[in-house]
């Protein structure tokens, strides 16, 4: 019994309208002839199949869901073909535009060119001038330089000399000062008590006299009285005669001492009593004014004989602070000049820097001009060329209804006849969207529309013959939206595969063998390819949701179920399908769920391969 009846041709058409009405056509007769094509083509290949199997004796059958998978088929390839000659047009307009666009950048450059020649000429001119200037300031500069370093010069010896005098005064009031720290000391040996005792004496002891007439000549100015009498007068008060004393020494520094007063004392100071040890057992009081007297003196004689000295000194200072004067006012006109010459070079290097600036840019822009130019004059050529192309891609782009719709049938339907029965269908196929005038390249071949001669020439050098219906059979298995099933006794197909395939770590799996749905299951979940070689005309019913693609979503990513275990789906995941029969005859609901390819070699096509 045939349980298989064929549709009728009217529910054929309503499910291509169904499939189809949201699909861009073009004009509503064009739409109309593509969904009336779906249920000829069906009809026609329904037709052949039983041509095929009276003349061939090979079975072929055509189902729903082989229809169904034209219709997916030529969307689908529709659309790519529609979006990658969209691109072409778009790229090759791109390129148009840029070449117009660098024409006019071009002129553009030419003019920017000359304004940039002109602006270099004055760049350099200025740079030329500034250059000149600051020659001149520098010159000006270290004139003033090697007067300044005459002054220093000058000023070094001066303050040399200076500190050499400052030296030996130095020395000499540090030679004096032991002098005062004894006569200060001595005259920390005056108390009360004692100078309270000498002056109640009514006539002191031998030599106390003589040393308090040395003090008289000394705070009293050298009067003529230096009586004993006197003396008592003079220590009247004790406290402010001992001020006295101690004060004597600032009145020495200030110069209120006359020398004639300190040569009256010196007859006292040679008489041989006038010490102090000798003093001392006399009187406590007197000895100390004694040594007082005695060092003072040597004090005043120091201090007359350094007063030149600190005269010269004070005359060296003068003049180093009038040389250090001059040279701070040449030093002031040089830092004037160096900071005029640091500012002129300043601007000569920004006006340097501007000038080779300009120079580069110039340069820059020539080179720029120089290219764009052979740029422009390289593709003058291109762009005619390029104008022509996107008139035949557009032109192209409307024809690709009728030419996917001819290369989507070739691929669904072509792939079980012989080379005979597909020249036959292509040829009614043709005949069909030319009556109809659905738009289509003329003269179209299958090949040109699904695959170019690189991806061809790819397929031979992985072991695909090289004839006409070997390289159908390659763009079939490619392009089929169902997993191919090659009918190959010769392995031609499966050595192509196999070597293809490689790079995707190819697992090659029999049908029944023990490990094959756990080779599967890795397969799937990896993204390999897998490869069944050697079936029957039955497969497997764990097999069957992976070969009907029968896939569901949990979560985020797809599933396909194996027996009792939900697989994890790769969407890299290839199968393809291998009998080594000559003449199978898979049942309908295989071939429903499969592309059928016909890799038997024929006599034709070995003639084909030797001669390739």
């Amino acid at each position: 019994i045939d349980w298989f009846q064929p549709w009728p041709e009217k529910a054929l058409l309503g499910v291509s309208q169904r499939f189809l009405g949201d699909t861009h056509l073009g004009k509503a007769e064009v739409a109309k002839a593509v969904m009336e094509y779906m249920p000829f083509s069906f009809g026609l290949v329904g037709q052949m199949s039983q041509k095929f199997l009276q003349q061939e004796r090979r079975y072929n059958y055509t189902t729903p869901k082989t229809f169904l998978e034209l219709i997916k088929l030529y969307k689908s390839l529709l659309n790519k073909k529609r979006e990658v000659t969209q691109t072409n047009i778009d790229r090759i307009s791109n390129g148009l535009d840029k070449l117009m666009k660098t024409q006019k950048d071009v002129d553009i450059l030419v003019e920017q060119a000359k304004v940039k020649a002109v602006e270099v000429e004055e760049k350099v001119s200025s740079a030329g001038a500034f250059a000149e200037k600051v020659n001149s300031e520098k010159a000006s500069a270290a004139i003033e330089n090697d007067a300044a370093q005459v002054e220093a010069e000058k000023c070094a010896v001066i303050a040399k000399a200076v500190g050499e005098k400052q030296v030996s005064v130095q020395a000499e009031l540090d030679s004096a000062e032991p002098l005062v720290e004894a006569a200060l000391a001595a005259l920390d040996t005056l108390n009360k008590k004692d100078l309270g005792e000498a002056k109640s004496l009514k006539k002191p002891p031998s030599g106390v006299d003589d040393v308090t007439a040395v003090i008289i000549i000394l705070l009293m100015n050298n009067p003529k009285d230096k009586s004993w009498g006197a003396a008592t007068k003079m220590m009247g008060n004790v406290d402010k005669f001992i001020d006295l004393l101690k004060g004597f020494k600032e009145q020495i520094d200030l110069g209120n001492v006359p020398k004639k007063n300190v040569d009256a004392c010196r007859p006292y100071l040679e008489l041989e009593h006038f010490n102090r040890e000798t003093i001392y057992n006399k009187s406590r009081a007197a000895a100390g004014m004694c040594e007082f007297a005695i060092n003072i003196i040597k004090y005043f004689d120091v201090i007359t004989m350094i007063d030149p000295l600190r005269q010269e000194l004070a005359e060296a200072n003068e003049q180093l602070a009038e040389a250090n004067t001059k040279l701070a006012a040449v030093q002031a006109k040089v830092a004037m000049l160096n900071a005029l010459v640091a500012d002129l070079e300043r601007q000569y290097d920004e006006a340097e820097a501007e000038k080779n600036g300009a120079i580069d840019e110039k340069a820059k822009l020539d080179v720029k001009l120089s290219l764009a130019n052979r740029l422009v004059n390289a593709l003058a050529a291109s762009g005619e060329q390029w104008k022509n192309t996107v008139t035949q891609l557009n032109t192209d782009i409307s024809l690709l209804v009728g030419d996917c719709l001819f290369a989507a049938s070739f691929v669904t339907y072509a792939g079980p006849f012989t080379a005979k029965f597909r020249t036959a269908l292509n040829a009614e196929f043709q005949k069909n969207l030319t009556d109809t005038k659905i738009p289509m390249t003329k003269g179209i071949d299958v090949l040109r529309v699904m695959v170019d001669p690189a991806t061809i020439a790819g397929w031979v050098g992985e072991g695909l013959p090289s004839d006409r219906t070997s390289t159908e059979n390659g763009t079939i298995t490619c392009n089929s939206e169902r997993w191919p099933l090659m009918c190959d006794p010769q392995l031609q197909g499966i050595a192509w595969i196999k070597e293809r395939e490689s790079k995707n770590s190819l697992q090659v799996v029999r049908m029944g063998a023990p490990k094959t749905v756990d080779q599967m299951e890795k397969a799937i979940e990896n993204g390999y390819s897998v490869l069944i070689e050697n079936m029957a005309e039955s497969i497997d019913a764990v097999l069957m949701p992976v070969v009907t693609r029968s896939t569901y979503k949990k979560g985020r990513s797809l599933y396909v179920k194996m027996g009792d275990k939900d697989v994890e789906y790769h969407p890299k995941f290839k199968l393809f399908l291998h009998t080594k029969m000559s003449n199978p005859h898979f049942p309908p609901e295989v071939q429903a769920e499969t592309t059928l390819i016909n890799f038997t070699v024929t006599q034709d096509g070995l003639e084909d391969q030797l001669l390739a």
